[in-house]
């Protein structure tokens, strides 16, 4: 009778892992340029298992679990910069603050969709990097936050999340870093034809006009915790001529208050910040303050 008992249990864990493992949409294919290592299929590939098999049994994995799988990755700007032409390019090993941020999308995106392979990833990581009709190439990169959360907010894959309490500031940035600055960018220097196309991207951004938390606001009330999720993406504003955001994270909510989870150039690793996100942006001049994403 135990033996019975042990047969039919054996035959319910298969099938409802296979249940689990059932795609709910079909498979996709990517089939664009893109650049990777070995290491960065197999550890995206191992994320989306183990979010996969856990879907029936609760609730999506929210962004905040993927956010701490890359706890530790090592610092490195312009991971981007890599190909002489504008390839897809995916980077689990190196990041920076924006890469770190766009992993953390395009993994919970394939969590809340059911689609659980390295393609779909590179598939929802080149939706999210890049701007109308999600062409690969440098002139159409989201550069810039605001246009990052512009592109997205049309796609319907982030919200901007706003109040009148906390949202008390107005950006009215003039953005040109990017075409005032060429040197600083690898592939813009080497294909300067490229810039007049960034300086009408830039065009764009500037006209966007988004209301910010200062500073100054943020606090540990019931009314911020409500406003602000863990998980969300924050964008630190700046008033550094020509830009609009320095600096952007993943929002931790501790019992102390809010704190940041980011790509770090003053640890040289991806942390949880020790300081509270008010005592972090106070040590920050030229940051002014917030603005808030949430993945739809």
């Amino acid at each position: 009778m135990k033996n019975i008992l042990l047969i039919i249990t054996i035959i319910c864990l298969i099938s409802c892992k296979a249940q689990v493992n059932k795609p709910t949409t079909e498979e996709y294919e990517y089939s664009g340029d893109r650049t990777y290592m070995r290491e960065d299929s197999l550890k995206i590939s191992q994320l989306l298992y183990q979010a996969s098999i856990k879907g029936d049994y609760r609730e999506h994995i929210e962004s905040l679990v993927f956010a701490r799988s890359f706890l530790d990755i090592p610092y490195v700007g312009h991971t981007l910069e890599v190909n002489d032409e504008e390839k897809l390019v995916i980077n689990t090993r190196e990041l920076d603050c924006t890469t770190f941020m766009e992993n953390v999308v395009a993994l919970t995106l394939c969590d809340k969709a059911g689609r659980y392979t390295f393609d779909d990833f590179c598939y929802y990581l080149q939706k999210i990097r890049y701007g109308e009709g999600d062409t690969v190439a440098y002139w159409n990169r989201n550069h810039y936050f605001f246009g990052w959360m512009a592109e997205n907010e049309k796609k319907g894959i982030v919200e901007r999340i706003t109040d009148e309490a906390y949202h008390t500031a107005k950006m009215e940035a003039d953005i040109d870093f990017m075409s005032t600055h060429v040197g600083n960018y690898k592939m813009l220097d080497a294909h300067k034809e490229w810039v007049p196309q960034i300086a009408d991207m830039e065009k764009m951004v500037t006209g966007l006009r988004y209301t910010y938390i200062p500073k100054g606001k943020i606090d540990n009330s019931a009314e911020l915790r409500a406003l602000i999720h863990n998980g969300d993406i924050l964008g630190l504003t700046t008033e550094i001529k020509g830009l609009d955001t320095q600096h952007v994270g993943i929002a931790v909510w501790k019992e102390d208050g809010l704190h940041l989870m980011n790509a770090s150039l003053l640890h040289k690793k991806v942390v949880l910040e020790e300081k509270l996100l008010y005592d972090y942006l106070q040590g920050q001049k030229r940051m002014t303050g917030m603005i808030v994403g949430r993945i739809k």
